[in-house]
C-alpha cells in the first residue's frame, strides 16, 4: 500500500492511502469545478439514460475522463486540469497508465518490450551478451541508493 504520510485537510490531518485519496483530499473543488463547466458547456453531450426507469426521480450516473499535470514533490502542487471529457466503457485503453498506488500498469503482451527497453537504457550490454544482473550496479546506474 502506497502511504502520503497526512495531508492537511481543513481542520484535521487526513491518512492517504493511494493517489486516488490524495486527489480527493486535497484537489477535490479544482476537479469538480473541471467537470462542472464541462456539463454547463456541454449538456447535450451527456448520457443521462438508464437501463430500466423504476421511479421517476432515478439518478442516472455519468463518467468523466480528465487529464491534468501535477508536480509530485513532497506532496501535489500545481494541479492543472487540462482536458474533461466523457468516459465510455468502449474507450481506448492509454498506454503508460498508472494505478491508484502510482505503479505502472504493465499488460503481459506488453513485457519484453517493457523489459528490453529498461534494458536498453540501464544495462544495455546485457542485450548484446547474456549474462548475471548486478543489483548493485543496476542501482547505481538508475542513481538510487541502496540502504
Amino acid at each position: 500500500m502506497f502511504t502520503l504520510d497526512k495531508v492537511r485537510g481543513g481542520l484535521t490531518d487526513v491518512v492517504v492511502c493511494s493517489f486516488r485519496d490524495l486527489l480527493e483530499n486535497q484537489c477535490y473543488n479544482e476537479i469538480y469545478e473541471a467537470v462542472n463547466e464541462f456539463v454547463q458547456d456541454n449538456p447535450s453531450s451527456l448520457d443521462c439514460s438508464t437501463r430500466c426507469v423504476q421511479s421517476p426521480d432515478e439518478e442516472a450516473t455519468q463518467w468523466f475522463k480528465i487529464k491534468c499535470t501535477a508536480t509530485l514533490d513532497n506532496g501535489l502542487h500545481n494541479l492543472n486540469t487540462k482536458e474533461v471529457s466523457l468516459y465510455t466503457k468502449y474507450d481506448k485503453v492509454q498506454k503508460k497508465c498508472l494505478s491508484d498506488t502510482l505503479v505502472p500498469i504493465i499488460y503481459k503482451e506488453e513485457l519484453d518490450e517493457m523489459a528490453e527497453d529498461f534494458l536498453s537504457r540501464y544495462y544495455p550490454e546485457i542485450l548484446k551478451q547474456p549474462m548475471a544482473i548486478d543489483p548493485e550496479e543496476l542501482a547505481k546506474r538508475m542513481r538510487l541508493t541502496i540502504v
